[in-house]
């Protein structure tokens, strides 16, 4: 409780937010001891340098259905990382900045409607088909999160773990390969 806010000058259900310093916040006041001593999900592998096997990429659609959602991250070689646009405008945050990411990960996965008022089931343990996109490229990946307590990774073709490049990483989440385009 209060670590969730709405904003009301956009449509429900995507005007929740919250933050890590709000999610603190909320959890400390309820006098838990609920701090981990260790790193509970382990870390991603990080290299500055683009894995072998990535080829070409400068965009990245997702099509979330209504056009004001559809989804267009575009690779930026002058910023070093992918700018996000939705519903083909610059996406920014509320200080006026571009959102943008390091690393963009894609990952299909199995989504049901639930109700009638349109709540999504997700799966997110297990594994599936997905990309990674970094400094201008596209990796074809498989995404595996076996458990709850562990982290999702993303590998490549052969088996190995995919290194993140430093910095922001953003993850979309789609129910079909249907729904992206990488050019």
């Amino acid at each position: 409780q209060g670590a969730i806010r709405r904003d009301a000058t956009r449509p429900a259900p995507h005007n929740a937010y919250t933050s890590v310093y709000e999610l603190y916040d909320a959890m400390t006041a309820k006098n838990e001891d609920w701090l981990s001593r260790d790193i509970s999900y382990g870390v991603w592998s990080f290299d500055e340098k683009p894995p072998e096997g990535a080829v070409s990429a400068s965009s990245l659609t997702v099509d979330f259905s209504a056009s004001v959602n559809q989804v267009i991250w575009r690779y930026d070689e002058t910023a070093g990382g992918w700018i996000r646009a939705q519903g083909g405008k610059d996406a920014i945050t509320a200080d006026g900045k571009t959102i943008s990411a390091s690393n963009v990960a894609v990952v299909i996965t199995d989504i049901s409607i639930l109700d009638a008022v349109g709540r999504r089931k997700i799966r997110t343990i297990g594994e599936g088909e997905g990309y990674v996109l970094r400094d201008g490229m596209k990796i074809d990946a498989t995404w595996k999160k076996p458990s709850t307590k562990e982290r999702l990774r993303f590998y490549d073709q052969a088996g190995k773990e995919i290194p993140m490049k430093p910095g922001a990483t953003w993850i979309e989440v789609v129910g079909g390969e249907g729904q992206v385009t990488i050019k």
